[in-house]
């Protein structure tokens, strides 16, 4: 991997640099890296090891299959009923209560999607996209440093870094930049963008946690556990060999901090007194939500938790930041590509600040956890087209592997519209699907349905600014 290369030839400009190693800013420096788009990702330290969120949803491992990363994510994972068990202790997980989370079944993510939610602790998922960053000749990862300014120009960004080592500063020139520097983000402050916050609910802290509690649940894997004994404590899976991430709610609303005293508790709350508990780093969580007032300044843009906050109610604030990453970094790649004008980059906000209101206020309600599928998988989903199965003759592939990085014309029949040919734009790739197929995804009609890279019907929105030539 390339860490610290922090030499950067005078006078070059970068098309787009992203700052933060996280969920946000790798997707987007890896969307970019993949569309052959020169890309700078800095970052003040490398992915953190603690777990943090544990759910990759529907959407987000849908992305990671297009990109041929789904089986190296999931073997840092847990294979898991997205339900919660609510119990009195995990021992008496047989008498517990099973309560929605928002999150679809096995069976239904069968007939939505040819993936599933999975339970993927964030530091495993963040080192997976690291190093498929990292193989990706256009880009570049400098590990080790500070974003100290931010300097929007005409033309483009300057940024000033400081090398965490050596304390030497320098100056980066990009066209564009992608602020991806979280919750406390630098960017943000450089460029006086407030995020008011709303009042801290509560203060938890979660260990990490090793101890042999699968055996003890046997059948009943599921993606989160709320226990009552001593005290309301949450058990997440957080990858192989029994690796958990556990949090209590003390009375006194101070968090668990001590060891021994979280291990005191993990022993009550599995109901074994004798359970053995190796207990990691511990890191605290506020329930604390927030949401900038614009997600761009000019050239600069602002993704993941450095756009908006949300409690841990629900777990979407991760799968958030990467729809939200991938959402703008295939818009960069067409505007820098000339597909599209740079008016296209206004469609971020008003396409993603939507889903952040819902997931927010979603996030602030004590009972977020607890939604239904129906009521949370069309946030997660963001109105793509529906999957189907297509027979080939390899096997059979989803409607949603048909979808290119330009437009793709989805059609049941040849006519004279899904043989034209735009004069500007994107290129335009026709498919042909089955005529039951193509009825169920509306590609029935004269010249076929247009889909954007992100899955998303041309007639979205976006549609308006994209060169006519392109949508004829």
């Amino acid at each position: 991997m390339q860490h610290r290369l922090l030499g950067t030839p005078a006078g070059q400009v970068w098309p787009v640099v992203v700052v933060g190693a996280g969920p946000a800013g790798l997707v987007a420096a890896t969307s970019l890296a993949r569309s052959g788009i020169r890309v700078l990702l800095v970052a003040k330290a490398a992915p953190s090891t603690h777990p943090k969120a544990t759910v990759a949803s529907l959407r987000s491992m849908e992305l990671f299959r297009s990109w041929g990363l789904a089986d190296r994510i999931i073997q840092g994972g847990n294979d898991v009923d997205w339900r919660m068990l609510l119990t009195s202790t995990l021992a008496a997980a047989s008498s517990g209560q099973l309560v929605e989370v928002g999150l679809p079944s096995v069976t239904e993510s069968a007939a939505l999607s040819p993936t599933r939610p999975w339970a993927v602790p964030q530091d495993h998922l963040e080192a997976v996209l690291l190093a498929e960053l990292c193989r990706r000749p256009s880009a570049r990862v400098e590990l080790g440093g500070v974003v100290t300014d931010v300097r929007p120009r005409p033309d483009g960004v300057r940024i000033v870094v400081r090398d965490n080592d050596s304390g030497r500063v320098r100056g980066l020139a990009a066209r564009y930049l992608v602020a991806a520097d979280g919750a406390y983000s630098a960017v943000r402050t450089a460029l006086g963008i407030a995020a008011p916050a709303s009042p801290a609910q509560e203060a938890t802290a979660t260990a990490v946690v090793h101890a042999p509690l699968w055996d003890l649940l046997g059948e009943h894997r599921f993606g989160i556990y709320g226990t009552q004994t001593p005290i309301r404590g949450t058990f997440l899976p957080a990858g192989p060999n029994d690796r958990w991430v556990v949090g209590f709610h003390e009375p006194t609303g101070l968090p668990v901090r001590d060891p021994d005293r979280m291990a005191e508790l993990i022993r009550a709350a599995a109901g074994v007194p004798d359970l053995p508990v190796r207990i990691g780093p511990i890191k605290d969580f506020g329930f604390v939500a927030a949401l900038a007032e614009r997600f761009r300044s000019g050239p600069v843009f602002l993704v993941g938790d450095a756009a908006h906050r949300v409690t841990p109610r629900g777990g979407t604030g991760m799968n958030m930041a990467i729809a939200g990453a991938a959402n703008l970094a295939w818009k960069l790649a067409w505007v820098l590509r000339g597909w599209a004008p740079a008016s296209l980059l206004d469609t971020y906000e008003s396409e993603r600040r939507p889903v952040a209101r819902h997931n927010i206020a979603r996030s602030l309600d004590p009972l977020g956890s607890r939604r239904s599928v129906a009521d949370e998988v069309r946030v997660d989903l963001a109105g793509r087209i529906p999957h189907h199965w297509l027979p080939t003759e390899p096997g059979e592939i989803s409607t949603l592997d048909l979808i290119g990085d330009g437009l793709t014309r989805l059609v049941s029949r040849d006519d004279l519209a899904a043989r034209a040919r735009p004069t500007a734009g994107p290129p335009v790739r026709s498919r042909r699907v089955d005529p039951v197929t193509a009825a169920a995804l509306g590609a029935d009609r004269p010249g076929g349905l247009l889909v954007r890279p992100d899955g998303l019907p041309v007639d979205h929105p976006v549609a308006r600014l994209l060169p006519v030539g392109a949508v004829a």
